[in-house]
């Protein structure tokens, strides 16, 4: 994760983080995660925003594609 993301959860309490974690990488956009942060008392600009939307997209993007690869649909450049 980013210098940013790390340093907004470093922000939240630790009561909150796995709550708070779980439902940014619901997110759809940018605007979810601001909403989500309005509705927690939380107060972070668009753009940190949108580096929160990107980490946890980024995240979810790559253990889709692990689930891929152990699923069987990832592929081994040959060397199967």
């Amino acid at each position: 994760m980013n210098k940013t993301v790390v340093e907004l959860m470093k922000k939240i309490p630790k009561d909150k983080l796995k709550e708070l974690t779980a439902a940014a990488s619901k997110a759809a956009n940018k605007d979810d995660i601001l909403a989500l942060a309005k509705n927690s008392g939380i107060d972070i600009s668009s753009e940190e925003a949108e580096a929160v939307f990107a980490a946890f997209s980024e995240e979810a993007s790559v253990k889709g594609e692990d689930l891929d690869a152990v699923s069987g649909g990832g592929s081994c450049d040959g060397e199967c």
